[in-house]
C-alpha cells in the first residue's frame, strides 16, 4: 500500500514539473543567457579536454587564476559507453545522468568545482542532452550505468542522416539518429524527458556550475531548449544571475548553404561562430592557397558575422581536431575541408595572436590530449591519463600524453595581455583594430587604439620595413610574446622596436612570425 502511494506522489510531482517547464518557455520568452559570471571582466576560457577533475582542480589552483583565465570547459560529466578503441567522441554515447566517468566520479567534480570557484575561474560542462548511446559495447565498462532508462518510446524512430538532409531538411536533422546515437524526442508530450534533463541541469547548477555548452545543438529545436533553460535556478554562487549557456551549432559557412540557421539559436543564448574559424584557417593555415590578409581589414562586418555580444570564437576545438581532412572521415557538411589544430604549432601560435587581438566574441582556447586525433586520451586504471603539471615550473608537465596548450608561454602571455585590456572596460570602449597595413599575403601590422601594436609575418622571412604604429610617445617598446619588459631593468627580455614619430624599427633579425608591443612595456623614453 505504502508504495502505492509513493508511485502515486511521484507521478503527481512529476506532472507538477513538467507542467512548469512546458509553460515556462511562454511566460519567460527573454531570460537572456549571454552574459558570463566571469570575474573582472575576464574573457577566455579554456577547455581542458578530458582531462581528470583532479587536474583540472590543479590547473586551477596553481595555474589558470594566475594567468587570468576565466573558466574552464569540462568535457561530458556523464557516465557514457566505453568502446574498445575509445573514440574521440566516446563522451557523447551517454548511458546515464549519473556524474561519474573516466575523469573521476562526483566527489571529485564537486571538490573541483568548489576550488575553481574558490580561485576565480568560473567552471562550465559540455552537455550532451540529444542523444543516449545504442552501439555495442566491446569491453567491460566499469562505470557504465543505466540510471535514466528511457524506453523505445522515447526516442525518434531510426533514420540515417545524409549530406543533403543538412541543406533540404531541418526535420530530418532534427529528428534522424547521428551515427548510432538514438535521438531524444525533446517535445511536450514526452516531458519527462526533458524533466529529467531539467533535473541533471538543476544538479549541477547547484554544485557551483556556472553554465553549459550544448553539444550538438543544431540537433534539437532552439524552442524546445528554451523550455528547459527557463526552468532552471540562478546561479548558485551568484544569485539573481543565470547560467551562461552557448550552443554549439556546427555552420561553418554560416548559413549560405544549411537548413539550419546557427541565429536562431543566438536568440536567448550564444553560439559557437564556425565561420570565425574558417576564416582564421584560410589565413593561417591555407595561405598557400591564394588567401592573403589583404582585404581583410573589417572582416566582421565584410564577411556578415554574427555580432559580438552573440558568439564564442576559437582558433580549434575537440570537435574540429577529431575531423581535419585525411585524419577521420570528414564531417559531411564540411566536405574536404581542413582545420587548423595544434599540430602546426605556428599556424596555431599566430592564429592565437589574431583571435586574442580582435576583441570580437567570448574566446574559447582549447587543451588537448597527444593522441591521435581519432581517439580519446589514453587510459590507466579505468582513469584517463594523469597531466602530470608542475606547480613550480609552469612549463613542465607530462609532455607524453598531454599538449597542454593552455601552459604554452605565447597562449598564457596573450590571454594576460587580453585580459589586462579588457579590465575595467565597458564592452563598447574594447580596443578597436585601425592602422591595418598588409604586404603580400604573409604580413600584417595593425594597431589597437593606441594601447598595443600587432604585426604577424606567417612567411618564414625576416621583414625590416618600418612599420607605422599608433604609439605617441617615442621609445623602446618590449614584444609581450617573447617575455616583455624586465621590470628589475631597463631592457627588454626579447625582441625590441624603436618608435619614433610613430615609425617603429626593429632591433634584430626583423619581423618574424608573431610579435606584440604594448605601452607598458616600454624601457626608455626618446626625446627626439
Amino acid at each position: 500500500m505504502m508504495n502505492f502511494i509513493h508511485n502515486i506522489l511521484f507521478s503527481v510531482i512529476i506532472i507538477i514539473s513538467i507542467s512548469k517547464i512546458e509553460s515556462s518557455a511562454e511566460s519567460d520568452d527573454f531570460q537572456n543567457y549571454k552574459k558570463p559570471p566571469f570575474f573582472e571582466n575576464r574573457n577566455v576560457i579554456v577547455h581542458l579536454q578530458d582531462m581528470l577533475y583532479s587536474d583540472i582542480e590543479f590547473e586551477c589552483q596553481h595555474f589558470l587564476s594566475l594567468e587570468t583565465y576565466a573558466a574552464v570547459q569540462v568535457s561530458p560529466v556523464t557516465e557514457f559507453q566505453w568502446f574498445e578503441n575509445h573514440p574521440w567522441d566516446e563522451r557523447m554515447y551517454v548511458s546515464s545522468y549519473k556524474i561519474n566517468n573516466a575523469s573521476g566520479n562526483e566527489e571529485e567534480f564537486i571538490k573541483m568545482v568548489n576550488t575553481c570557484n574558490q580561485q576565480n575561474v568560473r567552471v562550465l560542462v559540455d552537455i550532451a542532452i540529444n542523444n543516449m548511446g545504442t552501439k555495442e559495447v566491446k569491453t567491460e565498462c566499469p562505470v557504465c550505468g543505466r540510471e535514466t532508462s528511457f524506453g523505445p518510446d522515447f526516442f525518434h524512430k531510426a533514420c540515417k542522416l545524409e549530406f543533403w538532409n543538412y541543406r533540404n531538411s531541418r526535420q530530418t536533422v532534427l529528428e534522424c539518429q547521428i551515427d548510432e546515437k538514438r535521438d531524444l524526442i525533446q517535445v511536450k508530450k514526452n516531458g519527462m524527458i526533458n524533466w529529467k534533463i531539467v533535473q541533471f541541469l538543476t544538479r549541477l547548477i547547484n554544485i557551483g556550475v556556472a553554465g553549459f555548452r550544448i553539444l550538438l545543438a543544431d540537433h534539437m529545436d532552439p524552442n524546445h531548449l528554451l523550455r528547459i533553460y527557463n526552468s532552471l535556478p540562478d546561479l548558485q554562487f551568484a544569485p539573481g544571475t543565470r547560467p551562461f549557456i552557448y550552443h554549439d551549432v556546427y555552420n561553418p559557412l554560416h548559413g549560405n548553404m544549411w537548413v539550419i540557421k546557427d541565429d536562431l539559436y543566438a536568440k536567448n543564448t550564444r553560439v559557437t561562430d564556425y565561420s570565425f574559424t574558417v576564416l582564421l584557417t584560410n589565413l593561417f593555415l591555407l595561405w598557400r592557397k591564394g588567401y592573403s590578409f589583404e582585404g581583410y581589414e573589417g572582416w566582421s562586418k565584410k564577411y556578415a558575422l554574427l555580432p559580438s555580444s552573440d558568439v564564442v570564437v576559437f582558433n580549434f576545438n575537440f570537435q574540429t581536431r577529431a575531423e581535419r581532412t585525411n585524419t577521420l572521415t570528414p564531417h559531411p557538411k564540411l566536405e574536404n575541408f581542413s582545420f587548423l589544430d595544434s599540430s602546426n604549432d605556428k599556424a596555431y601560435k599566430l592564429s592565437t595572436l589574431f583571435l586574442l587581438t580582435q576583441f570580437h566574441g567570448i574566446v574559447l582556447l582549447t587543451s588537448t590530449p597527444k593522441s591521435n586525433n581519432k581517439k580519446a586520451p589514453n587510459y590507466k586504471n579505468n582513469r584517463i591519463t594523469p597531466f602530470k603539471a608542475s606547480k613550480m615550473k609552469i612549463d613542465e608537465w607530462d609532455k607524453s600524453e598531454w599538449n597542454g596548450e593552455h601552459r604554452w608561454s605565447e597562449i598564457y602571455r596573450l590571454v594576460e595581455f587580453h585580459n589586462s585590456l579588457r579590465k575595467g572596460v565597458t564592452e563598447e570602449k574594447l580596443p578597436k583594430v585601425n592602422n591595418w597595413f598588409a604586404w603580400d599575403k604573409h604580413l600584417v601590422a595593425y594597431c589597437l587604439d593606441d594601447k598595443a601594436f600587432v604585426v604577424i609575418n606567417s612567411s618564414g622571412d625576416s621583414f625590416r620595413k618600418p612599420l607605422t604604429t599608433c604609439f605617441n610617445q617615442n621609445g623602446y617598446y618590449c614584444d609581450i610574446i617573447t617575455g616583455g619588459k624586465n621590470p628589475n631593468k631597463n631592457e627588454c627580455f626579447g625582441d625590441v622596436i624603436v618608435v619614433t614619430q610613430k615609425q617603429a624599427f626593429i632591433v634584430g633579425s626583423g619581423y618574424v612570425g608573431m610579435m606584440l608591443f604594448h605601452y607598458q612595456h616600454m624601457y626608455q623614453i626618446l626625446y627626439y
